[in-house]
């Protein structure tokens, strides 16, 4: 059926304390353009976060994006007034993305979508078989769905082959489930097919899924990036929040990791930081466990979201109300809500964290 439909679809601003482009694209929205265009519909698109944009790189007097090696970067902001309710929040508010009137010139022309890709962001399955209590991931995505690993790889060589991308960005929750059906399939896929590729895993994958074939398999299809999710090394902890993983089994994933080749600075560790009742103490031991690893822990700011399993027992602890603003859901503002974990607090553990970071790149 023919369409004669024009639609424009937008990318909106980022309006937060941080932002930064850590492998950061709107998927979501990117497979509706797809689906539309399949559809015969005219997709126009506009991205106000697009650090190609030739007029933003102008006001910056650069003709590329500063990035890293692996494509990340900083986004353009403009400091702008906090929102009445996070006006006592000690911190520096800002728009993040291209300026209102570049974005009002882009809406006068409504672009089709640009082709400047750093990376590729992958998504071979949605949802998560685990039910962690402080994870709303079920809530999005309550069933467990793989694609055609024979299709993801396809795809991911056609972006490396025809249009030189190399890295690609895996955003699954649970990217190790089922590995001999799908991930397993996908790295012998690259492998076979020679794919010059850098592969990242900033979602955190299960490190109970790690043996050596996997993790021999990852190194020779060209795995950079690996994050483990590990939480805490509080045994307790572990149990009450999910039961995926126990200090034993991180360290044997850590330990396959490492004799498959990659090396201390590849690999890190989410550490989530500002649970209800969680004691400094509990924090620091897991940093030091993550370390004496091998690996580089990264601090993840516990942010309280309704609907969780720990969403009555967090609402009690940071004092807020049932029908709370989104804007409370936000990371930032732990150090300012937590009975327990002030600014000083949460600083002088980060400080912590980019000692050993700054050391472990030396490796």
């Amino acid at each position: 059926m023919k369409r004669n439909l024009n639609l424009l679809l937008i990318n909106p601003w980022i309006y937060d304390f941080t932002a930064y482009d850590f492998w950061s694209k709107p998927l979501g929205l990117l497979y509706i353009a797809s689906i539309l265009r399949e559809q015969k519909y005219l997709v126009n698109y506009i991205d106000c976060m697009d650090r190609y944009n030739p007029k933003i790189l102008k006001l910056q007097q650069r003709e590329f994006p500063k990035k890293d090696e692996f494509g990340r970067g900083a986004f353009y902001k403009k400091e702008i007034k906090k929102p009445e309710i996070l006006k006592d929040i000690p911190r520096r508010f800002s728009r993040y993305g291209i300026t209102e009137g570049i974005f009002l010139e882009e809406l006068e022309k409504a672009p089709q979508p640009q082709s400047n890709l750093d990376y590729i962001c992958i998504l071979s399955s949605r949802g998560c078989p685990f039910r962690c209590s402080y994870c709303a991931s079920f809530r999005i995505n309550p069933k467990l769905e793989f694609r055609n690993p024979a299709k993801v790889v396809k795809e991911m060589t056609y972006w490396n082959k025809e249009k030189r991308v190399k890295d690609f960005v895996f955003y699954d929750d649970a990217l190790l489930i089922n590995p001999k059906d799908n991930f397993l399939v996908m790295l012998d896929g690259l492998i076979y097919k020679k794919v010059n590729a850098q592969l990242h895993t900033p979602n955190g994958i299960h490190a109970r899924m790690i043996n050596e074939e996997i993790a021999s398999k990852m190194y020779q299809a060209g795995v950079e990036t690996i994050r483990l999710g590990f939480e805490t090394v509080d045994s307790l902890t572990q149990s009450e929040t999910g039961g995926k993983i126990t200090n034993p089994e991180f360290k044997k994933a850590v330990d396959c990791l490492l004799r498959a080749g990659f090396k201390t600075s590849q690999i890190g560790a989410y550490l989530l930081i500002g649970l209800p009742g969680q004691d400094i103490k509990q924090i620091i031991d897991s940093i030091r466990f993550v370390i004496d690893c091998g690996v580089h822990p990264h601090l993840a700011k516990f942010s309280a979201i309704p609907g969780t399993k720990i969403w009555d027992r967090a609402k009690s602890y940071f004092k807020l109300e049932e029908n709370v603003d989104p804007l409370f859901h936000n990371d930032a503002l732990l150090p300012y809500l937590s009975p327990d974990i002030t600014d000083e607090n949460y600083q002088q553990i980060k400080s912590i964290v980019d000692y050993n970071s700054i050391n472990s790149n030396m490796l």
